[in-house]
């Protein structure tokens, strides 16, 4: 049941189930993004090559997309790639979510800054 709900967010938002997967794995240890099946030769690559590019790649197209913060924050399923934001990381990425649970909706960008929510450095960005 887990997996059906799992590829149904998928089909509706792939970003947010791929940013999902983007945490260690308590099993093996590794990042779990590096156990999805995507290339036969997987294998034959460093690791860390790997998630810097597969990294690099979430942000451009995070970046590209945008996120809806309010739904996000409203939907612990929906925040994985807040951390993928320019400016954000997994650190501020869950201090963000937490203080818009708190605070509450926001109407624009710029309430952000005037709570106090965002830094100017990283509102910038």
């Amino acid at each position: 049941q887990r997996q059906a709900v799992s590829l149904g967010r998928f089909v509706l938002d792939p970003i947010t189930e791929l940013t999902k997967r983007w945490c260690i794995d308590s099993k093996t240890g590794k990042n779990e993004i590096l156990s999805l099946p995507l290339h036969p030769n997987m294998a034959d690559v460093n690791p860390q090559k790997m998630l810097t590019s597969f990294r690099k790649v979430l942000m451009d197209i995070t970046n590209e997309v945008g996120v809806m913060l309010n739904l996000s924050s409203q939907r612990d399923f929906l925040a994985g790639p807040i951390q993928f934001l320019s400016g954000l990381g997994p650190r501020k990425a869950k201090n963000l979510v937490f203080e818009l649970k708190k605070k509450g909706r926001f109407i624009s960008r710029e309430i952000l800054l005037k709570k106090h929510i965002l830094g100017p450095t990283v509102y910038k960005n």
